[in-house]
Formats: C-alpha cells, structure tokens, sequence
C-alpha cells in the first residue's frame, strides 16, 4: 500500500468522522427538542391545574363571611399570604396528597406557595405560586393598593424544560352578587 493510498484512507475517515458527528449533534437536538416540548405540554398542565385549584378558593379572607364594598377592606397587599396554624401547617414543596386543597380557603393563601408534582413519565415538577393585587387598568401592572383583581402566576420547573413555563390568570371579586 501506497502513501497516496494511505493519505486517501485517512482523509475518507475523516470525512466519515466529521459526518457521523454531525448526524449525532442533529440527533441530539432533537431528542432535546422532543423532551422539551413533551415536558412544556406536562407543565403547561401542571400550571392550568393548579390555576383551577386556586381560582375555587373565596377571592379574599376578609369577604368569606360577608360581602365588602370597599377594596380597602381587603388583605392589605402586604399580607397576601397564609393566615393561621392550620394555613400554615401545609409543608415547602409539598407532594400529594396536597394538603392545600382542604386547608387553604382563599385565593392568597397560595402566594409563595409550593409543590412538587410528579409524571410517571417524566418526574418530578417544580411549581410555586405568586398572587398579587393588579390595576384595573393594566392587569399586568402590580398595584400598592388594594383592588378588585388579584393576579395569580404559576411557575412549573423542570430539568427537561429548556425555559420554565408560566400560567398567568387574574382573579376577580364580584362585590355585587
């Protein structure tokens, strides 16, 4: 065998190389794509669910007993949070059966609130809650003040989601029915 031969040899495996690593980098960003887009379906789930769950609480502690007229008489914005041991007895990343569902009464005892909820296909997920009070005027705007409308963010994390999925929802109090 020749050196031209043996040059020829080499620079075929070189090609043969550098086709098989791109064919294996294609294959990998797909099977990245896929995962991703299996585990934003599951998220986006996770997220609409736990929105159901939260938007079946009463609006605000303050009109569980009574009807209020005025939006200063809800929680202070400050105090958007648990009230009470019972409220308060519900565990940091808690797993089901979810203890919420039964010991949460209003739509703020789920600020800060998290979770971890599990797919038999793809594992565990991250989910915490942040509930704030918005303008009327802007729903994305936070407000100060307390209003009418409550806007509730879910969070859902995943080690396959290349970004973390957010479901957004407002929650409004109908003082006049």
């Amino acid at each position: 065998m020749g050196a031209n031969q043996l040059l020829m040899i080499v620079a075929a495996l070189a090609i043969l190389i550098t086709l098989q690593l791109s064919i294996n980098g294609s294959l990998i960003r797909s099977f990245v794509s896929d995962l991703d887009g299996e585990a934003t379906i599951d998220a986006v789930s996770v997220g609409e669910a736990m929105v159901d769950e939260i938007q079946t609480k009463v609006f605000d502690e303050n009109v569980i007993s009574e009807v209020v007229f005025d939006s200063t008489l809800l929680s202070s914005p400050v105090a958007l949070t648990r009230e009470g041991l019972v409220e308060n007895s519900v565990a940091v990343y808690e797993r089901e059966p979810f203890q919420s569902k039964i010991k949460f009464d209003d739509v703020d005892d789920y600020n800060g609130y998290t979770r971890i909820v599990s797919s038999p296909r793809l594992g565990d997920y991250k989910v915490r809650d942040s509930i704030y009070y918005v303008r009327r005027s802007n729903l994305d705007q936070y407000s100060n003040a307390q209003t009418w409308y409550k806007k509730i963010e879910v969070t859902v994390t995943h080690p396959n989601l290349l970004f973390p999925v957010t479901v957004k929802s407002v929650s409004v109090y109908r003082q006049y029915f």
